[in-house]
């Protein structure tokens, strides 16, 4: 599982105890039911840091579509995703905290959008490591 799809994990996760309804992770299936969710990425992003470390960036467009193009059922599922995508649990980085959540509705359709940052290390081995250091030294007594 890569990194994208665990933090993909975690959200759709969280969907589940706003809605029960579908959620799409992949592309939209022909005969699709509603309601139901998608979940896309938006240009996620890598922003190297100091030595082994860089910073990840993944923006999230949560689309969802509602039985019927009424505003308060569409209203009611985004407060809802404004409490449950707060923080999502993922595998590789542990709790995450979304930012920058916003919601527009297009077309009678929810694009709730949210991003998730964290930070990773990636180990460094050096290409000859040293298997054997013999240090000698001696004591100089000058007076």
């Amino acid at each position: 599982m890569t990194m994208i799809d665990d933090v993909i994990t975690g959200i759709a996760k969280k969907l589940r105890t706003v809605c029960e309804c579908k959620i799409y992770k992949n592309n939209v299936p022909q005969g699709m039911e509603e309601p139901c969710f998608f979940i896309n990425p938006v240009s996620p992003a890598r922003e190297q840091q100091l030595s082994t470390r860089e910073r990840r960036i993944y923006p999230f467009d949560v689309v969802y579509m509602p039985k019927t193009e009424r505003r308060d059922e569409i209203y009611s599922v985004s407060d809802k995703l404004m409490l449950a995508l707060r923080i999502i649990d993922t595998e590789f980085a542990g709790k995450l905290l979304g930012k920058d959540m916003s919601f527009e509705i297009v077309d009678g359709v929810l694009h709730f959008m949210v991003r998730y940052d964290f930070s990773i290390y990636q180990k460094q081995t050096p290409d000859n490591p040293m298997e054997i250091l013999n240090v000698k030294g001696e004591l100089v007594n000058e007076r």
